[in-house]
């Protein structure tokens, strides 16, 4: 009997518990305070972020990040970018630099459609939209990057890539680097998805179609994703442009 009694209570706690949860929201427009109080608003400096794998984001946040780049809201709908996750610490430092990332970071390749003047896809030229989706979408990515308490740094020249990149052996006696898709799109095999009513997919195909980025995409920036070392040097985000926005008049 007391055994009885002891699972009907455990079962009505049970449901008094997943009933609160049901009703308990979350306050969504407290986001913007807590990234406030947190501090995590502050734009990293290079070299600051803490280094070891416990450092670096999950692959379930990983996961959930791109989740939410996804869903960006673009102009036209368009989801015309393609983000590229690297997590070996030799292809990181070889995009932004020695000593910019390491085990603790990863470093995530931005590419975006329709910028090229002659891709083998034939699409409407279209830059400025091309870039201001990825714009939209690197915001959405930073808010989820802060919302797990990671720190960002963007890199808008891949300074390690152009900087002192070693040539590899078939461009030495050109003395010539590759492009920066070149060793990091071409021949990979991923795939870009175009929506089937879209119009930059001229295929006609109303469930839409998978191209490669390579050839069709446009490297734009690089992000270095970490765990904040609180002793490094910091930048705020407000510097320089203190207060840029204004009511119209």
């Amino acid at each position: 009997m007391k055994i009885r009694y002891f699972v009907l209570l455990a079962v009505i706690c049970a449901i008094a518990f997943a009933s609160c949860a049901s009703t308990a929201a979350y306050d969504a427009s407290r986001f913007a305070s807590w990234v406030d109080e947190e501090a995590i608003w502050r734009t990293v400096s290079n070299k600051s972020f803490k280094t070891g794998r416990q450092n670096a984001p999950t692959d379930t946040q990983i996961n959930d990040i791109m989740k939410l780049v996804h869903n960006t809201p673009t102009s036209g709908g368009a989801k015309d970018f393609f983000f590229l996750v690297l997590k070996d610490p030799a292809q990181q430092q070889d995009v932004v630099g020695q000593g910019n990332a390491s085990d603790g970071t990863i470093t995530v390749m931005v590419f975006t459609d329709r910028v090229l003047a002659n891709p083998p896809r034939n699409v409407p030229l279209s830059q400025d939209r091309g870039y201001v989706n990825a714009g939209f979408a690197c915001g959405y990515f930073n808010l989820a990057a802060l919302s797990y308490g990671y720190g960002t740094h963007y890199y808008l020249t891949p300074s390690g890539y152009y900087g002192n990149r070693p040539l590899r052996a078939e461009y030495v006696a050109t003395d010539t680097k590759p492009p920066i898709e070149d060793v990091y799109l071409k021949g990979k095999g991923y795939q870009y998805f175009v929506d089937g009513n879209y119009a930059g997919n001229p295929t006609g195909n109303a469930d839409g179609a998978y191209y490669d980025p390579y050839g069709n995409l446009k490297f734009v920036l690089a992000i270095v994703v970490g765990t904040l070392d609180d002793t490094a040097d910091t930048q705020l985000t407000a510097r320089g442009y203190p207060a840029n926005w204004a009511y119209a008049k």
